[in-house]
C-alpha cells in the first residue's frame, strides 16, 4: 500500500490560538488532498532547544514536505538546512529565514497596521488622528524617566532610592555594599505611553 503524502507542520506553541487555527487548517487542507499531517510543537512554548530536537524527529519520519514556523528565525537556520540537505521542500511562515525554501508565507505588517488604524478611526466618534508614531522601545524611553531605582536592605529594612544615571557614584557605592536587592530603569510601560499621548491629544 502506498504511503500517503506526509506534511510535517512546525508551530511555536500550543498556547496561541492562531497556531491552533493554523494546525487545524493544515489538517483540513491535507485531508482534502488525501495527505496526512504530522505536528511538531514544543511542549514548552517557544523553546528553541525543543524545536531543534523536533526537527530530528521529523527527519526520522521522512516527510514529503515541511511547513515551518521557527521559534527563532536565526537560531533555527542550521535546522532548516537539515531539511534542505535531506531533499525535503520547506515553506516557512510568519518569520523569514535565511536558507533554501520553496516559499515564504507572511503578512504585510504595514498594510495590516494601516487597515487596523483606519477601522479604529472610523469607529471613533468624530473620527481620530495619529498622535504618535515610533517603535515601542523608543516610545517607552521617550515617555519614561532617565533614572534608576535601587532597592536595598539597610539594617533589615527595605530602602528605595532613585539615582539620575547608571554610573552615578551613589549608585555604584550602594552596589558595592552587596545589599542591593533590585535595580530598575524607569522607562515607561506602553500603557503609560498610551495615557500620556491620549491625554496630550484631548
Amino acid at each position: 500500500m502506498t504511503r500517503p503524502f506526509t506534511l510535517a507542520v512546525f508551530t511555536k506553541n500550543r498556547v496561541n490560538p492562531a497556531y491552533a487555527a493554523a494546525r487545524l487548517a493544515a489538517d483540513r487542507v491535507a485531508a482534502e488532498a488525501g495527505a496526512r499531517t504530522l505536528h511538531f510543537v514544543p511542549t514548552t512554548p517557544d523553546d528553541v532547544g525543543q524545536q531543534k530536537a523536533l526537527v530530528g524527529e521529523a527527519l526520522a519520519a521522512v516527510p514529503d514536505a515541511v511547513v515551518f514556523v521557527p521559534v527563532d528565525d536565526r537560531q533555527m537556520v542550521p535546522d532548516l538546512a537539515r531539511f534542505a540537505d535531506a531533499g525535503i521542500p520547506v515553506v516557512t511562515c510568519i518569520n523569514r529565514m535565511e536558507g533554501k525554501v520553496v516559499s515564504f508565507v507572511g503578512s504585510d505588517d504595514v498594510a495590516v497596521g494601516h487597515t487596523a488604524a483606519q477601522a479604529l478611526f472610523a469607529a471613533l466618534p468624530g473620527g481620530g488622528r495619529i498622535v504618535a508614531i515610533d517603535t515601542p522601545r523608543n516610545l517607552r524611553l521617550a515617555y519614561g524617566r532617565p533614572t534608576v531605582v535601587a532597592e536595598s536592605l539597610v539594617d533589615g529594612a527595605l530602602r528605595r532610592k532613585e539615582f539620575p544615571t547608571t554610573d552615578d557614584p551613589g549608585l555604584l557605592a550602594l552596589l558595592a555594599t552587596g545589599g542591593v536587592q533590585t535595580v530598575h530603569t524607569r522607562e515607561a510601560a506602553l500603557s503609560d505611553v498610551f495615557i500620556a499621548v491620549t491625554a496630550a491629544a484631548a
